[in-house]
């Protein structure tokens, strides 16, 4: 489960999420959080800073690509497509 935010990862949508997971008992959920760490952001132009933090959507679809590459049901899906 992937969770995605325009704000600092600390108290927001992912830990949310996380909360919710916790609180309703649903474990063995791997969840990976993305969005910007707990530091001083300054302000600017929204393409340039969203670039900077790789929010952009090549950069976060690299790094879902990368994280599930890794992972079974991704090799599996590859394989009936005929790819590696």
């Amino acid at each position: 489960l992937f969770t995605i935010e325009e704000h600092a990862l600390q108290g927001g949508f992912g830990s949310a999420v996380l909360e919710l997971l916790a609180d309703k008992g649903l474990t063995g959920i791997q969840v990976k959080r993305l969005g910007i760490p707990d530091t001083f952001v300054e302000h600017g132009a929204q393409q340039i800073l969203l670039s900077k933090y790789g929010l952009t959507a090549e950069n976060l679809a690299r790094t879902v690509y990368e994280e599930l590459s890794g992972q079974d049901a991704i090799k599996k899906l590859k394989r009936k497509a005929g790819t590696r």
